[in-house]
């Protein structure tokens, strides 16, 4: 039995040898593009229309990381993004008798990392992301509790759930609940509301016998009547927080242009965030009675929305149709990539079927001519790339605009990424690409190049379908789920990837309308085919 079972163990391990050198081969192979000595040579000629289609009112609810600022954009204008969320008990079953409030402290933690110590060996931290021209520059925040209601029916069996969209500012703001304080954060220190700003500094409280330290985080005093409206509610309401939050609907988070400062834009994960109410109460068992100092947490972990407030600031932006009229001819000149409520570009390549499968006579196969006289000459592929060059003109991305350090190319048709997404094991998917190209690490961005040869390959060999494309913002490698915008028909062109809504930032790309005499033909979108001849 032990024999059997080593040579089983044998065989598998030359095929894993076997499986590993033939992907270092391909890799290696995609690496040695444009050497003749290999035969490899260079197809450019495909047919690519490429256009800009906005997203509209896009749903904002329940993404894992938000936005909360002002970030202003020479091409794509100025975003105030607002933010409201129920929250839920940390324990469940709570009882008051006679709670007198101590303190209400709201803590969200921001995305940080540590580059250096200072002389006392405590850690410096750099706030990873923080948009805009001036990453210290401050906002007006408010903090109210929130009277807008979320949809979150607890019901699994929904298969279409109701939304909630990044343009109904006004819904959420116009029942934010002012109670007889206002805003919540009215301290009479102005860096926890009109001068707040993301600051990098590491939190150390002293009031307990040991000095705590913890990482740079949203810290805000709120006011007492928090508490006092919490601890009113019917003990009922306490022992599911679906209940509670039918009562309490949550904080709602509002921001405004500072009297002082342009602003700046910070993404946050408020799931990690609380609010501690520390208050005491009656000690009964003693005599006379004592005091207990008791504290409850509610976690920011409900339903919540991202509300937005665009300004466009520039005219040739906001004039762009939902879909370019050149969407079936040329293309687009530019195309214009934004995040949040902003656009998409989307990508037709191979141009028609008119013929059947030699591309040339007969009557249409289901299958592009230009695919099908590929076919005929039975390539190799070895390598294929989009690469998408950055405008820097007048009317593209000024200098001080920020760049997108990732693009997404995605299908349209089925609602997922590339097939070269998932071909690729890397943990950040760095085969596929998608990155910034730029000459040094201060300079402006020049391209994008994003590798689809396995799709290439697939269409090729395999008669898979030819799919539309879409372009948008990367930001996160893992999440690849979709949302329909508002207004659209159900297509599946107004489904947008998720990745893109949670993105502020934006870029303007050379796009595909060009005649080979343009001076900037050269830098339109195309489609690059590294192929072998056969013998």
């Amino acid at each position: 039995m032990n024999s059997i079972f080593s040579r089983i163990i044998f065989l598998l391990s030359i095929i894993i040898v076997i499986s590993s050198c033939d992907k270092d081969v391909n890799e290696i192979g995609a690496n040695l593009v444009g050497n003749d000595h290999y035969g490899y040579s260079s197809y450019t000629d495909a047919s690519v229309i490429a256009f800009t289609q906005k997203t509209g009112p896009v749903p904002t609810n329940n993404l894992p990381v938000n936005q909360l600022g002002i970030y202003d954009n020479k091409v794509f204008g100025k975003t105030v993004a607002n933010f409201a969320t129920k929250l839920e008990l940390a324990t469940l079953g709570l009882t008051f008798s006679s709670p007198i409030v101590t303190s209400v402290t709201l803590n969200i933690p921001y995305y940080s990392t540590i580059t250096s110590t200072d002389n006392n060996g405590r850690p410096i931290y750099k706030l990873d992301s923080i948009t805009g021209k001036y990453p210290t520059s401050k906002i007006k925040l408010s903090v109210y509790r929130n009277g807008y209601e979320m949809l979150d029916i607890p019901d699994p069996f929904i298969t279409n759930p109701l939304r909630n969209y990044s343009d109904q500012f006004s819904d959420v703001d116009g029942q934010k609940i002012l109670g007889s304080v206002g805003r919540l954060n009215n301290s009479s220190n102005p860096a926890e509301n009109d001068e707040f700003q993301f600051s990098n500094a590491e939190y150390n409280d002293s009031t307990t016998s040991t000095t705590i330290y913890s990482p740079p985080a949203m810290r805000l005093t709120l006011d007492n009547s928090m508490a006092n409206d919490i601890f009113a509610i019917p003990a009922s309401k306490f022992l599911k927080n679906f209940d509670f939050g039918q009562v309490y609907k949550g904080l709602y988070f509002k921001v405004e242009q500072s009297a002082t400062s342009d602003g700046c834009l910070a993404m946050m994960d408020f799931s990690k965030g609380t609010v501690t109410i520390k208050y005491t109460e009656p000690d009964t068992s003693t005599t006379p009675a004592g005091i207990l100092s008791k504290s409850i947490t509610l976690n920011l972990t409900g339903s919540h929305v991202n509300v937005f407030e665009n300004k466009p600031s520039s005219t040739i932006y906001e004039s762009l149709p939902n879909t370019s009229p050149n969407a079936t001819t040329t293309g687009d000149k530019q195309l214009y990539v934004k995040g949040g409520e902003g656009s998409v570009a989307l990508i037709d390549m191979f141009g028609k079927d008119l013929y059947g499968a030699d591309g040339k006579t007969g009557l249409p196969n289901g299958i592009r001519d230009e695919i099908d006289i590929i076919k005929t000459k039975g390539w190799l592929i070895n390598e294929a790339n989009l690469t998408f060059n950055i405008d820097k003109t007048a009317n593209g991305m000024a200098p001080e605009d920020l760049e997108p350090k990732r693009i997404l190319l995605y299908d349209v048709s089925n609602k997922r990424p590339m097939l070269d997404y998932y071909f690729d094991a890397s943990s950040i998917k760095a085969v596929h690409g998608g990155f910034i190209e730029k000459t040094s690490s201060t300079a402006k961005g020049d391209k994008y190049k994003i590798r689809i040869t396995n799709y290439i390959r697939n269409l090729i060999n395999k008669d898979s379908t030819n799919v539309r494309l879409g372009l948008s913002i990367w930001k996160t490698v893992t999440n690849t789920t979709f949302g329909k915008n508002k207004n659209g028909v159900n297509t599946n062109s107004n489904y947008f990837p998720n990745n893109h809504i949670m993105s502020p930032l934006g870029t303007v790309l050379y796009g595909t309308n060009y005649l080979p005499l343009d001076a900037d033909y050269d830098k339109r979108l195309k489609l690059e085919i590294w192929y072998t001849k056969p013998n």
